[in-house]
């Protein structure tokens, strides 16, 4: 990481207590609208409005059902599992690079507007950043081209950002990057763009109380749209 990083966080005067439930949205500087547009997919996954659909690959079939000897039935549920799985997990990417664009400087990338092929950009257009869900999600193909990308956005003085969301190292990839782009885990990244040094635990907080006590996208629709 850049030790030449500076965060500056500026603590709230008060820390609110979230004791009623009716409290439990703790992410103030995210519109509830835009909580909802971010995590919509999440639940079009888990009420199957979205199909994990897939090819069976037969010697993947093969190899594990005579291993474990497992029958068409069980196979059929295991990879129906991995399946879901995946497509959370791509959902999950999905969601924090909305999430990280809803903050009220920032701003997703489109068409008409200079990108250096980064994810988002501050609308003052001082910042670009990049957003991975993990370090494991770059290969070298895809780690060349973001190092491609942040090396013309730095020639235009831009500052430049790579975030890997679910990442705790202190020490994260840099897959020679250039040393000018500052490599954020989640927690640096999200605190950073709220000013505060909590946001990220509010998040997650946040999170778990909507992923916990609704099993539907219109029940969670409905709670927030009263509080």
């Amino acid at each position: 990481m850049n030790n030449n990083l500076k965060i500056i966080i500026h603590k709230p005067l008060v820390q609110k207590k979230y004791n009623d439930t009716r409290d439990w949205y703790k992410i103030n500087e995210i519109k509830k609208s835009d909580f909802l547009e971010c995590i919509k997919e999440l639940f079009d996954v888990v009420e199957k409005k979205i199909e994990c659909k897939g090819e069976d690959d037969k010697f993947l079939k093969t190899f594990i059902t005579e291993q474990e000897k497992l029958s068409d039935e069980e196979w059929y549920n295991l990879e129906k599992s991995i399946r879901f799985r995946k497509i959370l997990t791509m959902k999950i990417g999905t969601f924090h690079e909305k999430m990280f664009s809803k903050f009220i400087s920032y701003e997703k990338v489109h068409k008409g507007i200079i990108t250096f092929g980064c994810d988002l950009r501050k609308k003052d257009d001082t910042e670009y950043w990049e957003i991975k869900n993990r370090e494991n999600t770059m290969n070298s193909n895809s780690a060349a081209k973001v190092a491609q990308n942040f090396e013309q956005a730095l020639k235009h003085s831009k500052k430049c950002y790579l975030v890997y969301v679910n990442s705790t190292k202190l020490n994260l990839p840099r897959f020679n990057i250039s040393s000018q782009v500052n490599i954020l885990n989640g927690r640096n990244a999200y605190n950073l763009m709220a000013g505060r040094d909590n946001f990220y635990d509010d998040l997650v907080d946040t999170f778990t109380y909507a992923s916990k006590n609704f099993k539907t996208f219109n029940d969670l629709k409905s709670n927030l749209e009263k509080i």
